[in-house]
């Protein structure tokens, strides 16, 4: 939500609205909002009943853990990378302060999906046979 309210303040009118960019965007609203949710509620373990064909049955681990640990460590990488360029004073169309703010909120939320991943598959993992644990 901070990037869209960064978004705002510079105006929309500014951003391409390529199909690539407008499927960047559904996939960082869905990588922020719904793969999180699914990550810490217990709707992220068994599939709901509003699931047809899968309602009640146990969801597979790597359905969480591939898009988390995944989008996780790439948006981590790539707004890293995005704020070293901006600390060491590359030029953009946007204004340092919309970078900062966006590009922040967007390392956050890498950052929350690896978290949120790690904690999934803690809670999720098979009992050792050995230890128990």
């Amino acid at each position: 939500m901070t990037r869209f309210a960064a978004q705002f303040v510079v105006g929309f009118d500014r951003v391409d609205q390529s199909a690539s960019l407008l499927g960047l965007e559904i996939g960082l609203v869905l990588a922020g909002v719904l793969l999180p949710l699914a990550l810490v509620y217990h709707w992220g373990e068994v599939w709901p009943g509003w699931v047809p064909l899968l309602a009640g049955r146990t969801i597979p681990r790597p359905v969480l853990l591939v898009p988390g640990f995944g989008l996780g460590a790439g948006i981590v990488a790539y707004f890293g990378m995005g704020m070293v360029q901006v600390t060491s004073g590359s030029h953009s169309e946007f204004s340092d302060a919309f970078l900062w703010v966006a590009m922040s909120a967007y390392l956050v939320i890498g950052l929350g999906l690896l978290v949120a991943s790690t904690d999934y598959h803690l809670r999720s993992r098979r009992q050792c046979g050995t230890c128990g644990r």
